[in-house]
């Protein structure tokens, strides 16, 4: 396995993290990172990952998340990335303001 997408894979569970204690399932969120939402969508969705999470599945989750991100990552290119879909957004149909979530990690990546 690629260390450089392992790594990257440690980081966007940390960033992952960081967004469900910062925003929470109500709000919609957009990661920069593409591979992000979609290996979220693979877990069951923002809502359904920021309900379950809890420190006894924290470790299976982790394993999943990280997984899929790296097969996700593997692909040449993600476009149309969909956002997050928060509480608000699924029961209103509509969303005021999408939570934009940096990914510091992409940056050391690109240069």
């Amino acid at each position: 396995m690629n260390i450089h997408i392992k790594k990257q894979a440690e980081e966007a569970w940390n960033v992952v993290l960081k967004a469900i204690r910062d925003i929470g399932g109500y709000k919609s969120v957009q990661f920069e990172d593409p591979a992000i939402p979609l290996t979220i969508s693979c877990l069951g969705g923002w809502i359904t990952l920021c309900n379950t999470l809890t420190v006894r599945s924290m470790g299976i989750t982790e394993k999943e998340f990280k997984r899929n991100y790296q097969n996700i990552s593997k692909l040449k290119e993600i476009k149309n990335f969909p956002h997050c879909v928060g509480i608000f957004e699924a029961h209103n149909g509509i969303v005021e303001k999408i939570e934009i979530v940096r990914c510091g990690y992409l940056r050391e990546v690109n240069k």
